[in-house]
């Protein structure tokens, strides 16, 4: 992962940049993410939205929980967009 390290916010998103998205990021990291028809499970990885752009987050006890500028927070599992197994 030591191509992924990143020391400041224009880093990341040039890294993010580099992969065609957040959603490419993920994909190059975990794989093919799993169908919606099939519920995210706890610890899974997920790409959601939140303030008009893709964040990553985690599913934990059926919430989605992101960290965004202002802290960690968590959302309804159906915000969820896409979802990748751990």
């Amino acid at each position: 992962m030591a191509h992924l390290q990143y020391s400041s916010e224009e880093e990341a998103n040039a890294l993010i940049h580099k992969h065609s998205g957040l959603h490419g990021m993920i994909q190059s990291l975990l794989g093919k993410p799993r169908m919606l028809d099939e519920k995210p499970q706890h610890g899974d990885c997920v790409l959601t939205m939140g303030g008009g752009q893709f964040m990553a987050g985690i599913v934990y006890r059926d919430r989605v929980v992101v960290r965004t500028k202002k802290g960690v927070t968590d959302w309804p599992l159906h915000f969820a967009l896409r979802a990748w197994p751990t």
